[in-house]
């Protein structure tokens, strides 16, 4: 694949450079919806820029679904949180703690560095002995999920997802109830 970070010749429109933006932030591994959605860009632009062999396609299944691979994940937690995300992950520190039970509405753009907040979160309640139930909106998000996760703390990770079999989910449910 050629460097993401910039297309210097000029046949290159700003969506395309946008699409390039979007996925270097995402550290070169996203949705093909994600990055049609925060480069607000059509199919066509992703295509030119597949054709330029400046993006690959993978599926899923090419990413490892199961293993969790995720190219970024020898830098997951190395970054310190934003200031917005410290705030964020504040409230939600607070309504846990709080004695009433409290919803938090935690919500940004594609991208925008929330699972670093819930990360962090999963931390804290699993420094508090209890368990964490996560769940991931798009399956192919869950293999950078998982690695995000698997890098960030030292616990036994479980994935349901659609495409296992009935017996896989019963196996996978036993082992979380025995704590795996």
């Amino acid at each position: 694949m050629k460097n993401m970070t910039s297309l210097k010749s000029p046949e290159h429109h700003k969506a395309q450079q946008r699409v390039l933006d979007v996925l270097k932030a995402e550290g070169g591994i996203a949705t093909w919806t994600l990055l049609r959605k925060s480069a607000g860009v059509e199919r066509t632009t992703l295509k030119a820029l597949i054709e330029r062999d400046a993006l690959k396609v993978r599926t899923v299944s090419d990413m490892g679904l199961l293993q969790g691979f995720d190219p970024r994940s020898s830098k997951a937690g190395q970054q310190q949180l934003t200031g917005e995300q410290e705030k964020a992950l504040e409230v939600m520190k607070s309504a846990r703690s709080s004695e009433k039970t409290r919803t938090v509405l935690f919500s940004g753009p594609p991208g925008g560095g929330k699972t670093r907040v819930y990360i962090e979160l999963l931390k804290t309640v699993l420094e508090d002995g209890k368990s964490v139930l996560l769940l991931v909106p798009e399956i192919a998000l869950t293999p950078q999920v998982i690695s995000r996760i698997r890098t960030a703390v030292d616990v036994p990770v479980a994935v349901l997802h659609s495409a296992l079999s009935d017996a896989q989910r019963i196996t996978i449910w036993r082992e979380s109830i025995r704590g795996m």
